[in-house]
């Protein structure tokens, strides 16, 4: 077993492979649309060598951070994979704005984006959206580490779900191109004014790893309902303190015009399927692969107790 790296592949890094798979199959098929395939095909590459060396030689007695990120890397990995999926989403289908535009305008008699800001155009306005917007990254990375630190089996299973989930929408991403209001308006009204500390970091932010992609459905709204969910089940402190929070980050992203309205209701439709999907994978793989991965402490029981039997043979 210790000669087939393959074998000890939990469930984070099978479904991690699969979801580079498939997307290397699209870098494949519109090799003459890009610009440059050499960034995406080398990034893959070091991915499957991590993870295969990870899956080789990690044995979990390296550490809590190590076996923290042993589980957790693919939250770092999605920093590259999202702004990526602009690359080969027009692969298919050209982006689908125009029609979502005459979907809120049919719905709402106008595009709520711009009435949000017009109605609520005061600084201090814009700088708490802008708060909400950036929590959303505190909330994904506390939330694994109270996880982690609470119950190790639980941060293994939720972690994939999550995982398994920003896979899936960015999959949605590539078939439905939709970029959001703040690339299809056009001036003044893609424009958000930049308040203080948190809109300014904002919006640096977003320069550096935002792209015209991932409008629909908002993998944000989404990802911040799983924790929501998983929060109120088994961390009640915790959900009453990100409520606030979460709630404020919905608002925001229509507010900010990342987001369409009607991004935000087909992620919150979505997250009930993402959940059970994620729970199906998940003991399926488990199943399939027989993958004892846990915690440090429980391997070393399961080493004693090989040791001990082996004695007694």
């Amino acid at each position: 077993m210790g000669n087939q790296p393959w074998k000890n592949l939990n469930a984070i890094d099978r479904i991690t492979l699969l979801y580079l798979a498939i997307t290397t199959l699209f870098i494949g098929l519109s090799w003459n649309d890009l610009e440059s395939i050499l960034i995406p095909l080398a990034f893959r590459i070091c991915c499957v060598v991590f993870i295969c060396l990870i899956a080789r030689y990690y044995n979990g007695t390296h550490g809590r951070i190590l076996h923290y990120l042993r589980y957790a890397y693919p939250l770092i990995l999605i920093i590259y994979l999202y702004p990526e999926t602009d690359l080969f989403n027009n692969f298919i289908f050209e982006d689908q704005d125009p029609f979502f535009f005459r979907i809120e305008a049919m719905i709402f008699g106008s595009q709520p984006s711009t009435q949000f800001l017009n109605q609520f155009p005061q600084l201090w306005v814009t700088e708490l959206m802008s708060i909400g917007y950036f929590s959303y990254y505190l909330l994904i990375f506390s939330f694994s580490l109270i996880l982690y630190l609470k119950d190790h089996d639980l941060f293994y299973r939720i972690t994939f779900i999550m995982v398994c989930s920003f896979y899936i929408y960015y999959i949605i991403f590539i078939f439905l191109p939709v970029a959001g209001p703040q690339y299809y308006l056009s001036p003044p009204e893609d424009e958000v004014p930049k308040a203080y500390l948190f809109s300014g970091l904002l919006k640096l932010i977003q320069e550096l790893g935002e792209r015209p992609t991932g409008a629909f459905p908002s993998s944000h709204v989404g990802v911040a309902l799983i924790i929501l969910w998983y929060s109120y089940k088994h961390f009640k402190g915790y959900f009453i303190t990100i409520l606030p929070i979460s709630v404020l980050l919905i608002f925001s992203t229509v507010y900010l015009k990342a987001h369409y309205v009607v991004d935000v209701l087909a992620a919150i439709l979505s997250i009930p399927l993402f959940i059970i999907a994620g729970k199906y994978l998940f003991e399926r793989i488990k199943k399939e692969h027989s993958d004892l991965r846990t915690s440090p402490e429980k391997q070393q029981i399961l080493l004693e107790n090989i040791s001990k039997n082996q004695g007694k043979g």
